[in-house]
């Protein structure tokens, strides 16, 4: 998570801050390259695949790369100095995800199923690199 915890929810914003001082700190020479995952305004947040569109303009250069390189995984995406990356799911990683997220009781409320729907998140992840 960066900075926001992409819903703003204090559990978020802890891992995000320890991820990124992890990185950044010299002590741990074992972590090469760290990535937090971008937040994004509420209306994209739950924009589902339209969301797409408009990251696919910001990633329009590494897409167009990625169609002529066979060496690229289709599900991930990145920038060429690696400095941003987009994550996609496949239709069954979708379900695998939806799988995971009713396996907690706990977690899965009404709401929830908003989430699973409507969450760009589920679709669509972009990962910022975190500089040392």
């Amino acid at each position: 998570f960066d900075g926001t915890g992409v819903s703003g929810h204090i559990n978020h914003r802890a891992v995000g801050s320890a991820v990124r001082l992890l990185a950044i700190s010299k002590i741990n020479s074992k972590i090469k390259m760290s990535y937090e995952l971008k937040s994004v305004f509420v209306l994209r947040k739950y924009s589902s695949l339209l969301d797409f569109y408009i990251v696919f303009i910001t990633f329009t250069p590494y897409l167009m790369h990625l169609l002529f390189s066979h060496l690229i995984p289709l599900k991930l995406i990145s920038s060429p100095n690696l400095s941003s990356m987009l994550l996609i799911n496949t239709p069954k990683d979708y379900m695998v995800s939806r799988a995971a997220f009713a396996s907690h009781n706990s977690q899965f409320s009404w709401d929830r199923y908003v989430y699973l729907v409507a969450s760009r998140f589920m679709f669509i992840n972009e990962l910022k690199y975190i500089d040392k």
